[in-house]
């Protein structure tokens, strides 16, 4: 967390180092790759016939991508498609 005293007593606070990394411990995978883009190009392409998540797993999808969002809004507006679709 990033903090900041402004000279004119205000406080900053920054958190998206952080988040960032915590959505990547939480997924619990390597994810050091570098990429061109936020996603791949069949990113959009769904899978009707796959399960649904079990209850764990989807309350931490939904965690991660909460995440996501909130860095995506701040910081990576190029997340911003892909974390919407998620």
């Amino acid at each position: 967390m990033d903090i900041t005293f402004n000279g004119n007593g205000t406080v900053t606070l920054l958190m998206k180092e952080y988040l960032i990394e915590e959505a990547i411990a939480d997924l619990g995978k390597n994810a050091s790759k570098v990429a061109a883009t936020p996603a791949k190009r069949d990113f959009f392409a769904i899978n009707n016939k796959s399960d649904h998540l079990e209850r764990k797993k989807g309350e931490l999808f939904h965690s991660i991508i909460a995440k996501l969002l909130y860095v995506s809004k701040r910081a990576r507006t190029d997340l911003q498609l892909a974390v919407a679709f998620l």
